[in-house]
């Protein structure tokens, strides 16, 4: 019973609860990379409809902050060179059910030398996956103006066993600016550890 109690958490943790798994497709209006000058302007627009004010003004105020740090300054709605607009949520979740086969290696009996067979047993399982996803999408200050195309969009997308979009979304903005402004051409996957610097840093901000 020893190997049962080390194997399962194992196989649990491989669901979310060490890593998220987060993957992204960046597309630009060119079809190249776009390139910002570094002393660019960007302002983050929250949505003033949305469902939970105060949690969309936390999402905002953590994309300034990345984009702070990468050297883009902040400016008010009517000044800045470029607008970025998001957008965010969470599945209502898939049950995933199943058995998973468990080896018990064999062994030798100590009343004799008789070597007992190893057998499997099957350990019944169940557990909830969630879909979480964040857009970006980056325009020029035309936007202000009249209707246009974004001059580059980001879909995020992250699944595992937590619905907490709340702790979630700092690591999905993590990997999404590690690819700001690239068209990746395809889905980019990458895997964060839980405690990530960069995202707890979002958290404890």
């Amino acid at each position: 019973m020893k190997k049962l109690v080390l194997i399962l958490p194992l196989f649990f943790c491989g669901f979310g609860c060490s890593t998220y798994q987060v993957g992204i497709n960046g597309y630009s209006a060119s079809g190249a990379d776009l390139e910002l000058p570094q002393n660019s302007s960007i302002s983050v627009v929250a949505d003033t409809n949305a469902p939970n004010p105060l949690f969309e003004k936390e999402v905002a105020s953590k994309i300034q902050k990345i984009l702070n740090e990468k050297g883009y300054s902040c400016a008010h709605v009517g000044k800045a060179d470029f607008y970025l607009f998001f957008e965010y949520g969470v599945s209502s979740g898939e049950n995933k059910t199943g058995v998973r086969p468990i080896y018990h290696v064999g062994g030798t009996a100590t009343y004799s030398t008789i070597q007992t067979p190893g057998y499997t047993t099957y350990v019944p399982y169940s557990y909830t996956v969630f879909t979480r996803q964040l857009k970006l999408f980056l325009f020029d200050n035309s936007v202000m103006e009249r209707k246009v195309d974004p001059l580059w969009s980001g879909t995020i997308t992250s699944t595992g066993t937590s619905s907490d979009l709340r702790e979630v979304i700092n690591y999905m903005l993590v990997c999404a600016f590690d690819h700001f402004g690239e068209n990746t051409k395809k889905r980019i996957n990458i895997t964060l550890i839980k405690g990530d610097k960069r995202a707890k840093a979002l958290i404890d901000n």
